[in-house]
């Protein structure tokens, strides 16, 4: 899929690598959205989002499973 997305003109895509559970996942993306809000780049969004999901005790099934696809910023 990230690859369609890539093809249309997307320079970067945030994918999960593996099913993740619908409970713990929005206050992940809720993170990342925040970082990239204050203009954090988005190949270190995904970054900063793990820290903090880590930081509330969330497993790796969770915060492991998301990855910045795409061009070099």
């Amino acid at each position: 899929m990230s690859r369609a997305f890539l093809a249309a003109g997307a320079h970067h895509v945030v994918v999960n690598l593996w099913p993740v559970a619908d409970e713990p996942t929005p206050s992940f993306m809720q993170e990342l959205f925040r970082c990239l809000r204050e203009g954090i780049p988005v190949a270190v969004a995904p970054c900063r989002a793990r820290i903090g999901a880590r930081e509330r005790g969330e497993g790796t099934g969770v915060w492991a499973a998301f990855v910045c696809v795409g061009a070099a910023p």
